[in-house]
């Protein structure tokens, strides 16, 4: 009896252990993020769209393979500029096609070239070349060819992409003391229902590293997804960004550029096709998504720029990083980081009625509770209106020269009722300064800008300027009206922080 309860206690403990391991979290992204202004430093070379930043100690080094000269070396927090290193072609610290997922930074600035580490000190006048003890150490040797996302976990151990097409492990781990590879990282059965053509998009990652704690996340380009694995091939943990739409599609961009440093992951979210982005560069503005080596959500950071590239300096408090923007080829900006041990819970509480429910910006909520659910029929329709107030914390806040907003909610009562007509109505093109369409979750969103006059009990006149933001679901339509506060310039709501933010609580939407 004793033996059988002993085998039965080693049981629980490996079910425990199997449950904590490959544990699936999924993500929200709601709430507001720490909306940051830079400044920038401009210098006299041009620095068209570089690949990758990095830091390395006092210096950040910015990878322009555009460049005759690939390497640009800066001193931090002052952002002087040193010198560059680095040129393209074959001779000596040449380097032809060079790969910006085949550079490790630590101590010192690792190249892995042509199957070979070329390690470099990064001085203030001089990248100096390190001679190896043993230069078999040097040589990576493997059946994964070419070679992508190589990353340090710890001395001699990397991490690559493994060549999916010969079998079903996802990653290759090298030592290159034993020279022994292991593929591991077994592919999801979801990988069945994408067509052969997309399986390189489905697959395709950034891999970031921890050597302290000997862990690596990979975070995938066309899924919201990423992994967190540690140097024994254990998967510790899967995060999923949760999406309304949740078929593959390989022209969504979701992840790209994460930056690791001891404590914490930085990654940018971009929840957009590379087409969409392209359309309005200088209107771009991706988010930084901040974890812990747990994957916990802890910062989400929206900065005024369309950047591309950034690194990270947690020993300085900030982060460096260039932008899209043609006006922007020769300038670095600077941005404070936000305190990661304050409290941010990133919660803003979803709001619904009998109708739909909603994640509102900020502290944006019912303002009165009475008439939440209140209906009343009018030309064939049932029509609920509700407002939504932010009290004293809206004033001091980005949203500082918004005023209310109105929910409209219409359904028809007659089956003859004409919703396409009531559409045209409450577009009203007669006051509309500005109508254009938002895609939003696949679904068209007619954006109004508008100003009237409107006449207050005492006859006073005033002019009352706001955006409607008109859509159509199923045989429902709902209209917002968001107010500018005492008449401001309503033409605020098409910018960035501001216009992501609405373009997010129009997507939490959800009918009942």
């Amino acid at each position: 009896m004793r033996f059988r309860n002993k085998i039965l206690y080693i049981s629980f403990l490996l079910l425990l252990s199997c449950k904590n391991a490959d544990e699936l979290s999924k993500i929200l992204l709601k709430g507001d993020a720490d909306y940051l202004e830079g400044s920038f430093s401009e210098f006299p070379m041009d620095m068209y769209r570089p690949a990758k930043l990095y830091v390395i100690g006092n210096k950040l080094i910015v990878f322009d393979d555009v460049k005759e000269e690939l390497f640009k070396v800066f001193k931090i927090p002052t952002l002087d500029y040193c010198y560059s290193f680095g040129k393209k072609g074959g001779g000596p610290d040449e380097f032809h096609l060079l790969d910006k997922e085949t550079i490790n930074v630590g101590d010192d600035l690792e190249i892995l070239y042509r199957n070979k580490l070329h390690h470099y000190y990064v001085t203030d006048s001089s990248f100096l070349k390190i001679k190896s003890d043993d230069k078999s150490h040097d040589l990576v040797l493997t059946s994964v060819n070419p070679i992508n996302n190589f990353k340090c976990l710890k001395q001699s151990l990397y991490i690559c992409n493994n060549d999916f097409n010969k079998n079903d492990e996802e990653f290759c781990l090298l030592d290159l003391k034993t020279k022994k590879e292991t593929k591991f990282g077994r592919i999801d059965k979801k990988k069945n229902e994408v067509s052969i053509q997309d399986l390189d998009a489905y697959l395709s990652k950034s891999i970031c590293t921890n050597e302290s704690l000997q862990r690596f996340a990979a975070f995938y380009y066309h899924r919201p997804v990423f992994k967190i694995y540690n140097s024994n091939m254990q998967m510790l943990k899967t995060v999923e960004i949760e999406q309304d739409k949740t078929q593959f599609d390989p022209k969504v961009i979701y992840f790209t550029e994460p930056y690791a440093t001891e404590k914490y992951i930085y990654v940018m979210w971009i929840c957009k096709s590379k087409q969409a982005v392209e359309r309005d560069i200088d209107a771009f503005r991706p988010e930084i998504l901040v974890f812990n080596w747990d994957g916990e959500l802890l910062r989400r950071i929206i900065v005024n720029k369309p950047i591309i590239s950034f690194a990270v300096s947690e020993a300085y408090k900030e982060f460096y990083a260039v932008s899209f923007s043609e006006a922007d080829i020769n300038r670095i900006y600077k941005f404070k980081l936000p305190d990661m041990n304050s409290d941010n819970s990133m919660a803003s509480s979803s709001i619904s009625n009998d109708f739909y429910s909603i994640i509102p910006m900020g502290n944006y909520h019912f303002a009165r509770e009475e008439t939440v659910n209140a209906t009343f029929e009018k030309d064939g329709y049932i029509m609920n209106i509700v407002n939504l107030a932010s009290g004293e914390l809206k004033k001091r806040g980005k949203y500082k020269s918004l005023g209310g907003i109105s929910l409209t909610y219409y359904a028809p009562s007659d089956e003859k009722a004409d919703l396409n007509k009531k559409m045209r109505e409450i577009i009203s093109i007669e006051t509309a300064k500005r109508i254009d369409t938002l895609d939003i979750d696949k679904r068209s969103v007619i954006r109004v800008a508008r100003s009237q006059s409107l006449k207050d009990y005492y006859g006073n006149v005033t002019q009352a300027r706001y955006c409607d933001y008109i859509q159509k679901q199923t045989n429902k339509i709902i209209k917002f009206s968001i107010f500018m506060e005492n008449g401001g310039d309503e033409s605020i709501q098409f910018i960035p922080p501001l216009s992501q933010d609405i373009e997010r609580m129009l997507s939490s939407l959800r009918l009942k």
